[in-house]
């Protein structure tokens, strides 16, 4: 995941800021690489415009924002070196021992929780300001925001649950979990509302016994510290309370492979270049 989350960063350093050009009409523009020798010369590209060591070229950067955009995410480990750490958010401990999580990825859509059975989470339609998180996956709360004007429908997919039948709070209808994966549809919604799902009983093996058998033992459902929603199991709510205990800080990722394989790519397209001007370099010799 380390080594993932830089992948995933290096990105974004080619957006000019400032740093590429001061020109205000090229802020936000892309850059496709950066060229160490600081200028093109007949052996290389030479029709491509150079800005302080900059390609004026975007290039196929724009294929990596969008495969950034798909994997921006917050994950949450259990690192080896330092314990509980938090890729793409601010990462507390509440008084009963749940993940408070507040996004910092950019995009405040999806959360991986490692130790709970690779807990998943996805928002559609929608995006999250805070979160808590049992640290066995029994009972998640979400505080819900619009991600343009006006009212909202959301749209929450959760995978790698324990199976078991979980309530809504506000609502009647339990949501039973069979095979790890859930989709909560709460209705139409406007401005911040808080939706939590608590396991109301004790969990059960997946069905498929090559599944991870995901989280365990579910917490104390009564904890006078868990969430509560009012009438259609929505209600504002405020940041997360004085008694968090701060464990970490930063952090993003969660498409391992589409990362890696970005960093691949450039690597490989800097790898031909150099190939190419040797080659040219020799036979001009």
């Amino acid at each position: 995941m380390r080594s993932t989350y830089g992948a995933y960063l290096a990105g974004w350093a080619n957006v000019n800021s400032g740093q590429i050009s001061a020109d205000p009409a090229n802020y936000g523009a892309a850059s496709w690489q950066f060229q160490s020798e600081k200028g093109a010369t007949e052996l290389s590209y030479g029709f491509i415009g150079i800005l302080d060591g900059w390609w004026s070229f975007s290039g196929e950067s724009a294929l990596g924002f969008w495969g950034a955009m798909h994997t921006a995410a917050v994950n949450i480990v259990d690192d080896p070196a330092i314990g509980d750490y938090a890729y793409g958010a601010l990462l507390e401990s509440t008084a009963d021992g749940a993940y408070s999580i507040s996004p910092r990825d950019g995009l405040a859509q999806r959360i991986n929780v490692m130790p709970a059975g690779k807990l998943g989470i996805e928002l559609e339609g929608a995006r999250y300001t805070q979160a808590q998180i049992a640290r066995d996956g029994s009972r998640i709360s979400m505080t819900l925001a619009p991600v343009a004007d006006g009212e909202y429908e959301p749209v929450v997919t959760l995978r790698n649950l324990a199976n078991g039948t979980y309530t809504v709070a506000g609502s009647d209808d339990p949501v039973v979990v069979e095979d790890g994966t859930a989709t909560i549809e709460p209705g139409t919604m406007e401005g911040e509302q808080l939706l939590t799902l608590q396991l109301a009983d004790e969990p059960t093996q997946p069905t498929d016994p090559t599944d991870p058998a995901g989280p365990g033992t579910p917490s104390n459902p009564g904890s006078p510290d868990a969430p509560k929603a009012g009438a259609g199991g929505v209600e504002k709510t405020a940041a997360s309370g004085s008694d968090a205990r701060r464990l970490s800080t930063t952090g993003t990722d969660a498409g391992l492979l589409l990362a890696l394989g970005l960093a691949s790519v450039l690597a490989g397209t800097a790898a031909v270049i150099r190939v190419r001007r040797r080659r040219r370099a020799e036979r001009s010799l």
